[in-house]
């Protein structure tokens, strides 16, 4: 009978490669690093977008506000008076008073309105404010006295301060003060909102409009 015989393998295990505890703390390091680096850049873009957001809205809420005021007279059509403001009868929270440009000077709003009064949403910690002054058309400096030439000035200030002044000239000699053949409605700015859900911000944006277009009846 015969026999086998197997040769015998001997297997040594071989010696197994470890992480020491430096390399481990090197690496925690640089994930470490890497990731503040990440989240930075992250709340960078998001601030960003946030201002960039805010700018946009100021910019629109002021040319809404100015549009509103270039629609009026240069001066109060039933009474003459040789100073800046309102007059008699003109309240100055009310702007549905208001019927030339300078009844706007000194106006100051924290929370948007519209010009019947009613209470704008997610704007109540905006606040607009409007300056008029006679100007001298051939200095630029401001006028004690009617110089047929004023400057109306727009400024805006978001909740968390970031302002947005606009600036206008209206002239007693303009285009809107001529008397038109026949009655006519024009459509000075165009805007809009727009809100994701209920709860969340409402975005708004809108521009002054260069040519007047006539008003659908």
């Amino acid at each position: 009978m015969k026999q086998f015989h197997f040769p015998s393998i001997r297997i040594q295990g071989l010696p197994r490669a470890g992480i020491s505890l430096v390399e481990v703390a090197i690496a925690s390091l640089l994930v470490g690093v890497t990731l503040v680096a990440s989240l930075e850049t992250v709340g960078g873009v998001y601030r960003t977008q946030r201002l960039n957001a805010t700018r946009l809205a100021g910019s629109c809420l002021a040319m809404e506000l100015m549009s509103e005021i270039l629609t009026m007279s240069y001066e109060d059509p039933e009474t003459s008076s040789l100073l800046i403001g309102r007059e008699t009868g003109e309240s100055a929270s009310n702007r549905s008073d208001f019927d030339d440009v300078d009844d706007y000077d000194n106006y100051n709003s924290l929370g948007t309105k519209s010009k019947s009064g009613a209470a704008v949403a997610g704007l109540s910690n905006w606040r607009r404010q409007v300056d008029v002054t006679w100007i001298d058309p051939l200095t630029g400096l401001v006028g004690i006295l009617d110089t047929n030439l004023k400057k109306i000035t727009v400024t805006v200030t978001s909740p968390d301060g970031i302002t947005n002044t606009l600036t206008a000239y209206r002239s007693k000699w303009g285009m809107l003060e001529q008397t038109p053949v026949m009655d006519t409605t024009a459509v000075s700015w165009i805007g809009a909102s727009l809100q994701l859900g209920a709860g969340t911000p409402v975005s708004y944006i809108g521009t002054h409009l260069t040519n007047l277009a006539d008003d659908a009846p």
